[in-house]
């Protein structure tokens, strides 16, 4: 079915069902996870969830505290695109909108804000710090005098991209708070006004209803301007919630701004300062201390760093080193050689392998890690896979990289990307700094492809041909077998906590109460469908069979924390392939029951879907079958 057809078919839904929850007046959040839109309303006796359930594509609908979900299916996409196009609301990921509902916070939660806030800037700061280079270039060259008029205006104009940081930042995180863009951008032009600028450099004391203002610099920081447009957002939406309708356009950002002006001078821009200073100050104490040693570490160990999403946190720190003295030591380095070395170690795969398939992949992500800077398909797709790819990775970072600190290898730009374009970005004084980051790489990719051809050794992968003719090959009974896709103990699909599971409006299914933490795949298949929230994982197996595997009840809510996957969409899995790794007891400590569910969501396209009904089982046992 075409993507038009799909769109089409939810459009009398569209069309009606804002209205049947009360109008968009009474929605407070809408997301959706695997199967089910998901409603958070403000007065659930305004819903008609009985003329909700007349559409044909509607499964039915369940409460969860204010919380409306109705059922669609796998089809859940297309139906919450076409609402959100036909009713005007805001798509947004459900990991930025739900950071926005939850008390807890988290170090994720904490990485998860700063990447959003200074993602979007990425383009802007490579911009601006590649004119720095090319200005550098220009005048290493002597193509432009340092005092003509080209030579300066490159010059302010690469500086402005990091001076009005404060104020770039006000716009993003506006948009990931929710809050009114052009206030949140105010926030951030008042740390950069001339009066108050001239006022902190002359030493001249300001003080705001008698409470002494800092005499704190802000250009180029970032972590003031989030603090306090985290702070103004919840202010602005209270104010929102009290003024008369009548003076809202009036009271809402004028209270604000009277509001804000002395706790963003007098208390959270000073504490903003505070720690965006003293973590940059902090990796370069760790720096100084542990020298080349230090970066040969980090570099070896980025793969992991990189695996938990924490490299995001270094970025305000590479922003803050650029911008005050001009150069970055330290993370810059590391990434490129282990962006390098996985792609070397890809490569050293790509020639001993003897699988047409792995072969293939990895000479892809060889291309993709050294060319693009893009490593996921090296690192998760072939080297973690494999396993000894990526200890021969680590020990050409741990090389090349100390000898990268030996010579004192330092970035003089944001790059954006880690491969080979992203190389001028080392361009700088000495002249040769360039040239060591060069060898550095060199040596690190050296190192990394002798160790994998030592270390690797190709077990257990048929070539892709010989597993297609094994497949043809299977009887009808063995290829239709569904394995346990965790170990633990049965539940009855009518006995599973959740009545859209356990009704069967999804398809036949059971549930395992799971004894650890590891989600196996249960039959030879196709990733189809992963849940942005880590959650749920799709497989069409190799007889035709579509299955949902779903950890957990309601644990969309969770945004993904507490779940490590170890696949991606339209990756081939095989029987009692690892897929997902979900922490039980973070679940069951967020509320949450564990309980991991197996659907066959196509039964109705199938002879017969069977499963086990009591008992326990491990993840080696077979479970059911689907013919």
């Amino acid at each position: 079915m075409s993507n038009t057809n799909k769109s089409e078919k939810f459009e009398p839904l569209a069309e009606q069902i804002i209205h049947l929850i009360g109008g968009a007046d009474n929605l407070a959040f809408f997301t959706h996870c695997v199967t089910r839109l998901r409603f958070t309303l403000k007065d659930r006796e305004l819903v008609n969830t009985q003329s909700i359930e007349t559409f044909n594509e509607v499964v039915g609908c369940q409460w969860s505290g204010n919380q409306l979900q109705v059922i669609i299916g796998q089809e859940v996409n297309d139906a919450y695109d076409l609402i959100c196009k036909k009713n005007d609301l805001l798509m947004e990921n459900d990991a930025n909108k739900g950071s926005k509902q939850k008390l807890k916070v988290s170090f994720s939660d904490l990485v998860d804000v700063i990447s959003g806030c200074l993602t979007p800037l990425i383009p802007l700061l490579i911009g601006a710090g590649m004119i720095k280079v090319l200005v550098l270039l220009t005048q290493i060259t002597g193509i432009l005098d340092p005092q003509s008029s080209s030579y300066l205006v490159l010059n302010f104009v690469g500086d402005s991209g990091y001076y009005f940081l404060p104020i770039f930042v006000g716009a993003t995180a506006a948009r990931k708070f929710s809050a009114n863009i052009g206030m949140g951008m105010l926030m951030g032009a008042v740390f950069l006004h001339p009066v108050f600028i001239s006022s902190v450099s002359e030493g001249i004391p300001l003080s705001i209803a008698g409470i002494p203002i800092s005499p704190v610099n802000y250009a180029n920081t970032i972590f003031p301007t989030i603090m306090s447009v985290y702070i103004m957002s919840s202010v602005e939406k209270f104010i929102a919630n009290h003024s008369p309708n009548a003076l809202r356009s009036l009271l809402q950002p004028l209270l604000t701004i009277l509001i804000m002006i002395p706790l963003i001078l007098c208390l959270i821009g000073p504490a903003g300062s505070f720690l965006g200073t003293y973590f940059a100050e902090a990796i370069m104490w760790i720096y100084s201390t542990t020298g080349f040693l230090g970066i040969a570490i980090l570099s070896m160990l980025l793969p992991f760093v990189i695996m938990t999403g924490m490299h995001t946190a270094f970025v305000p720190y590479m922003v803050q080193s650029l911008a005050t003295i001009g150069y970055e030591p330290i993370l810059s380095t590391a990434m490129f050689i282990s962006n390098f070395n996985q792609g070397a170690a890809a490569a050293a795969v790509a020639i001993k392998s003897r699988n047409v398939q792995t072969k293939s992949t990895a000479i892809s992500a060889a291309v993709a890690a050294v060319g693009a800077g893009v490593t996921e398909p090296a690192l998760f797709g072939i080297n973690m896979k494999l396993k000894q790819p990526l200890i021969g990775a680590m020990i050409g970072s741990f090389v090349g990289a100390g000898f990268a600190g030996v010579m004192h290898v330092y970035a003089f730009a944001f790059s954006g990307s880690s491969g080979i374009f992203g190389l001028p970005a080392f361009v700088g004084t000495p002249a040769t700094n360039i040239i060591f980051m060069i060898i550095s790489i060199l040596i690190g990719v050296a190192v990394t492809f002798v160790s994998t051809l030592i270390l690797y050794q190709e077990v257990g992968e048929p070539d892709r041909q010989d597993s297609r003719q094994q497949r043809d090959s299977y009887p009808d009974k063995a290829m239709n077998q569904l394995f346990a896709p965790v170990s633990g103990d049965i539940i009855p699909m009518e006995d599973i906590p959740d009545p859209v599971f356990a009704s069967g409006a999804l398809g036949k299914g059971i549930g395992i109460n799971p004894t650890d933490n590891t989600l196996f795949s249960p039959a030879d298949g196709t990733v189809i469908m992963v849940a942005d929230t880590k959650h749920a994982i799709g497989i069409r197996t190799i007889s035709g069979a579509e299955i949902l595997l779903h950890v957990g009840i309601d644990t969309v809510e969770m945004l993904g924390n507490g779940f490590d996957l170890k696949i991606q969409v339209n990756e081939d899995v095989r029987k009692g392939q690892e897929l997902l790794y979900f922490d039980k007891r973070k679940i069951e400590d967020a509320g949450y029951s564990p309980i991991v569910i197996m659907i066959v969501t196509n039964g109705n396209e199938l002879q017969t879907t069977e499963f086990s009904k009591e008992g326990s089982i491990e993840n080696t046992e077979m479970i059911g079958c689907a013919l």
